[in-house]
């Protein structure tokens, strides 16, 4: 059978092979790619293609081969914003080239998906290439999102825009006007699909809404590699130490951290907050004044707040971007993970914590009570409720009992939901379903 993907980044082992720096999120779909490749060994007989957007010094309809794999690359706005029209005859060329038996393609929100939805009738020629080939898989839900950017942000946030933001035209209304743009692409995508693919019951409500005619098919993601094996150990975690996957963008729900973190110190004033991705607050050089989002500076003044009311400075680190390898090194120093996330579908990082053990408090939003239920593998909390995230962190740390039940149980539901070989053979059951061919 032929498959042709068509993702929103090149997947890391095409990247590195390219000489391009690989991406370290989305990596989920790194995890099924090395499922698929693996297909020798199970026996599986399924040629792989893929597209993804390149730089634009590669030519549009760049091809290589590398192991095996098929890698065509054409040109897309990166911020997944301007919709170009021209994009939808490349990507059905590329389709023609793959003579895929069934597209399946990442990232609902993008121009691509959209693209290629719209130019099937418009440029398919030399074999049968329909929608009904067509296997669109939910990862945001972008639609949602853009109700919630500016949950827990005051006005004058919002509203104001530094010279970094200005320059780069990137300000939080900037930026939320981003997410409607995708929002757009996303649901005009959803409304000509025949198939798509998701994992919440919040993603599948959504699709209900604009998919109407489309098949639901329910598939869990498996992660990468790293994350199957290890397990926490509390003896070797750092006390009071508070983990979090990222906070570039308020979605993320940084600012509710700082707006909790007072009365988390002032029961544990030994808290650590270890933080992936760039330092968004870095504000000490003229040159980091200059260049400090509107975000950036909000997050800044928080934590000045934390110091007026705790009478210190509370100990936050930005980590820089992460490897897997370091990513599960965080995890599993950690005494707990948090996501305080406004808004999400199913974030792999809370997967990846739960498949290690570790103990997880997050916000009741979106998909995660469909990944997580309260007080059985982990704690939530109202989004918005510095309250009950403390009340959740402290019942991790003073409950050893209650902290070890939940490790146990994310632990062993998260083995299920992201179990490898489980995942492959759903995703090959919906292949076989769709393209009307055996593996």
């Amino acid at each position: 059978m032929r498959v042709l993907w068509i993702t929103n980044f090149i997947p890391p082992v095409i990247a590195s092979k390219l000489g391009f720096a690989g991406n370290n999120k989305e990596g989920w779909v790194a995890g099924l790619m090395n499922s698929l490749t693996n297909r020798h060994e199970t026996g599986t007989e399924i040629e792989l293609s893929v597209a993804a957007p390149v730089p634009e010094d590669l030519i549009e309809g760049y091809y290589d081969n590398f192991d095996g794999v098929d890698f065509y690359g054409f040109h897309e706005d990166p911020a997944g914003v301007e919709y170009n029209e021209e994009l939808e005859k490349t990507l059905c060329e590329i389709a023609e080239k793959a003579h895929a038996d069934v597209i399946h393609v990442f990232g609902t929100e993008y121009p691509h998906a959209r693209a290629l939805l719209e130019g099937i009738d418009k440029y398919s020629k030399s074999y049968d290439l329909s929608l009904n080939r067509v296997l669109i898989g939910m990862q945001g839900v972008v639609g949602e999102i853009t109700y919630h950017y500016f949950d827990g942000l005051p006005g004058e946030v919002t509203s104001h825009d530094t010279f970094r933001d200005m320059l780069k035209n990137d300000g939080l209304l900037a930026q939320r006007n981003k997410f409607v743009s995708r929002a757009n692409n996303e649901m005009i995508a959803l409304s000509l699909a025949k198939n798509v693919t998701g994992r919440t019951p919040f993603d599948k409500e959504y699709v209900s809404k604009w998919a109407r005619s489309a098949v639901y098919y329910s598939m869990n993601e498996t992660l990468r590699p790293e994350f199957y094996d290890g397990v926490w150990d509390s003896s070797k975690a750092k006390e009071h130490s508070i983990f979090l996957s990222q906070a570039n963008y308020p979605i993320k729900g940084m600012h509710n951290v700082l707006k909790a973190l007072p009365l988390i110190l002032k029961k544990y004033p030994d808290t650590t907050v270890r933080v992936a991705g760039d330092s968004i607050t870095k504000h000490k050089s003229l040159k980091d004044k200059i260049k400090i989002s509107g975000y950036g500076k909000y997050l800044v003044k928080l934590e000045k707040d934390v110091y007026k009311e705790c009478g210190f400075a509370p100990s936050i680190e930005y980590l820089g971007p992460l490897t897997a390898e370091q990513m599960k090194e965080e995890y599993l120093k950690a005494s707990l993970f948090l996501c305080p996330s406004t808004n999400e579908n199913s974030p792999n990082s809370l997967g990846e914590a739960m498949l290690l053990g570790v103990p997880c408090v997050a916000s009741n939003v979106g998909g995660i009570p469909g990944m997580m239920t309260d007080r059985i593998e982990g704690l939530l909390f109202e989004a918005l409720d510095a309250e009950a995230m403390f009340s959740c962190i402290d019942s991790v740390w003073s409950d050893i009992s209650l902290r070890d039940r939940l490790c146990e149980a994310a632990k062993k539901r998260a083995e299920e939901t992201h179990d490898a070989d489980r995942n492959f053979n759903r995703l090959l059951e919906i292949y076989r379903e769709i393209s009307g061919k055996e593996v």
